[in-house]
């Protein structure tokens, strides 16, 4: 009950600045929302308190995006010396039983509130967690299961700012392609120097990234748009799947292929045309599935363009 107490009294007294960059409070690491484990820091003074609520064992792969084969009971290990390590605290939680090596974490809180738990042997990967309310408790586990772990990707303001400009750039009636052409290409030349840095990370990037590509010039242009959009799905932006279609299309047709959704429309002077189109390899339903219009919506947004009553 002290302890509970003790919670209560951080969260409703410590400002929010300062929380942001505190260790202390409850911590969650999530899987679709669910709470897996719940991570407890208490900081008395100079002394820290606490638990981590887990499946008793769990696996993790190489880079703690997943927990798998866990199984229960649910436990409490007690949190028996945590110390300051830099801009992290070094936690050292009691092993299963009393005799086994504590096992010991990198708790670190990240300028957006949320805090990642890594392991010395493994500093590349970590465990992401979020503030956790004080009624939330771990799921059941399904020992069968795999719980991706929410990552709470962080989304790069440059590269947004980047994705409204090409966008505000195509908004007009007119395009002066001799104006934006060259813009074009700045902009990719930017958002490739910020893929490359690792400066992008969240699916809103990832998604932002594959359209400037996509209004590239060069087959690898697109095919690198196709990738991006797929791991804006991946990081939890399904309608993507658009996006990934079109620059499939786009890289098939540059390289003398078929293209598949027919998600490219190519305006002549008398005539509009989405050849070449493999029509018969997917179906209606793969269409929809990705969010591209059926055959017979294509053919009459065709006749649309070619008789001039919807823009390019």
């Amino acid at each position: 009950m002290r302890m509970m107490a003790a919670i209560v009294a951080l969260l409703v007294a410590t400002p929010a600045w300062a929380a942001a960059q505190d260790a202390a409070g409850r911590w969650a690491v999530r899987s679709n929302g669910r709470v897996l484990m719940i991570v407890m820091l208490i900081r008395d003074k100079a002394v820290w308190r606490g638990t981590w609520r887990r499946p008793d064992h769990f696996s993790a792969d190489g880079d703690f995006r997943a927990i798998t084969a866990a199984r229960p009971p649910v436990v409490d290990r007690p949190v028996i010396k945590a110390v300051a390590a830099g801009d992290a605290l070094q936690v050292s939680f009691r092993g299963a039983t009393a005799s086994d090596k504590p096992d010991t974490v990198i708790f670190r809180v990240l300028d957006d509130g949320t805090a990642r738990m890594s392991w010395p042997d493994f500093p590349g990967s970590a465990l992401v967690l979020d503030r956790a309310g004080l009624s939330e408790r771990p799921i059941a586990f399904d020992p069968q299961a795999s719980y991706p772990i929410d990552q709470h990707w962080r989304t790069n303001a440059e590269m947004t700012a980047i994705f409204d400009a090409d966008q505000s750039d195509r908004a007009s009636a007119i395009i002066d392609w001799d104006v934006i052409g060259p813009r074009d290409r700045a902009r990719a030349t930017r958002t490739k120097q910020l893929l490359d840095g690792g400066a992008l990370a969240s699916a809103d990037d990832y998604y932002h990234a594959a359209f400037v590509f996509q209004h590239g010039s060069e087959p690898n242009d697109y095919l690198l748009a196709h990738t991006l959009a797929m791991v804006a799905v991946a990081r939890g932006r399904p309608d993507a799947t658009w996006i990934a279609a079109a620059t499939l299309d786009r890289y098939l047709q540059r390289i003398g292929q078929k293209q598949i959704f027919g998600t490219q429309f190519i305006a002549g002077k008398s005539e509009t045309s989405q050849d070449p189109y493999d029509r018969q390899l997917l179906s209606d339903a793969i269409r929809k599935a990705v969010g591209v219009p059926p055959i017979a919506a294509q053919e009459e947004r065709r006749k649309a363009i070619e008789a001039g009553r919807t823009k390019k």
